[in-house]
């Protein structure tokens, strides 16, 4: 228990103690979502505004809160949070976990013992997002469980002779491939994928934060198939024989669904959304083959100009852009503290419109303080500097 916790309060990686919560005692997990959305909603309300990778760790309060400086992310308020929250958890769990005689680690019956569970062995255990074995899942027994979900995406995409080069991004599997006709997405999604990108010969395979391990696993398992490490006729049991495929097949088919809305439009896929900064990584329906561009995120230096006002919440923009700029925003700020205007300075602004969207984005989110003697409308602005990496 020890390095799973201090894992998660170092990175903020908290999946082996959220899976052992689904698994043991599934009514800690539902306090633990509510308590989680009360958190997100209290941050914001007292003008919190720290930024993060990809979890909420101690590497990322440091990086994200402390350095910027308490001006711009208000962390002092985070340190009577977490005393309120830890006491909160405590007296909760441990009511629930006494009234309910939950079996968490440490409370086990006899010998019996609980540890704690990734995803994977959650899936397992409970059937959860586990698609139906077939014929040759017992010759995959042999594998470790890394190289068996490497055997069934390599299953997924059409086999080892199929795939000619392997890359990822921050969340997504690359593969070029010798013929993509050949990818079956069900095997795919059935490796815990949440998404399955198809153009041309390319395909890219959503996994997330978790994907650069999938990327590692899969491209050591490639090489031992090619060097004859691991026999070939493995695979031929990995796509449960066409059961994934099946399974898919047989799935009723939904009927159509009208949705309302307060607000006019249309929904559109990823990948025809007109936001540069947005859709940078997803291939265009009407795109032919070009050479991948790389796409750089870097941080932002933010400073602003309000006469006697002070900001009490500066949000500072995570991008995702290519290259690197200045964009000044004019600003129109009420009594109160909040921004009722805002645009971008022709005269002194890079021409990007990714770096500007993102500017006036975060121009629009940023509080100042509240003054009673300042105009009605009182002008200002907010220069951004994008830095590429």
């Amino acid at each position: 228990l020890f390095s799973v916790c201090l894992t998660s309060f170092l990175t903020g990686i908290t999946e082996p103690i959220e899976f052992t919560f689904l698994f043991l005692a599934k009514e800690l997990f539902m306090i633990h979502v509510f308590y989680a959305g009360l958190s997100f909603a209290a941050c914001h309300i007292l003008g919190i505004a720290m930024g993060t990778t990809f979890s909420d760790g101690l590497i990322d309060f440091i990086l994200y809160g402390v350095l910027p400086g308490n001006a711009k992310t208000n962390w002092v308020m985070m340190l009577p949070w977490f005393a309120v929250f830890a006491v909160l958890y405590f007296v909760t769990f441990k009511f629930c976990i006494m009234k309910w005689d939950l079996k968490t680690p440490g409370r086990e019956e006899g010998d019996e013992e609980v540890k704690m569970m990734s995803k994977d062995e959650y899936r397992k255990a409970t059937g959860v997002g586990v698609a139906g074995g077939g014929a040759g899942s017992a010759a995959l027994s042999s594998l470790t469980p890394d190289q068996q979900k490497s055997a069934v995406i390599l299953s997924g995409v059409g086999g080892v002779d199929n795939v000619t080069e392997i890359d990822c991004c921050a969340t997504r599997l690359r593969l070029t491939l010798v013929d993509g006709s050949k990818v079956n997405e069900a095997v795919l999604k059935s490796t815990g994928a949440g998404g399955v990108v198809i153009k041309g010969n390319a395909i890219q395979v959503i996994y997330g934060p978790s994907v650069t391990i999938v990327k590692a696993n899969f491209e050591e398992f490639v090489e031992d198939i090619r060097a004859g490490k691991i026999d070939r006729s493995i695979l031929e049991g990995a796509s449960g024989g066409g059961g994934a495929a099946a399974a898919e097949e047989e799935k009723p088919k939904m009927p159509d669904a009208t949705f309302g809305a307060h607000l006019t439009g249309r929904m559109m896929l990823m990948n025809e959304v007109p936001d540069d900064g947005f859709t940078a990584d997803v291939p265009s329906k009407d795109s032919g083959p070009k050479q991948e561009q790389k796409t750089y995120s870097g941080p932002s230096v933010v400073s602003y100009y309000l006469e006697g006002r002070k900001a009490s919440k500066l949000s500072i923009p995570a991008y995702r852009c290519m290259g690197a700029g200045e964009v000044t925003v004019l600003i129109t700020v009420d009594n109160s503290g909040t921004v009722v205007a805002a645009k971008v300075d022709e005269s002194s602004s890079s021409k990007d419109g990714c770096l500007r969207s993102f500017a006036i984005r975060a121009a629009r989110l940023s509080r100042f303080s509240a003054s009673s003697t300042a105009p009605a409308n009182q002008q200002g602005n907010i220069v951004y500097q994008f830095i590429a990496q």
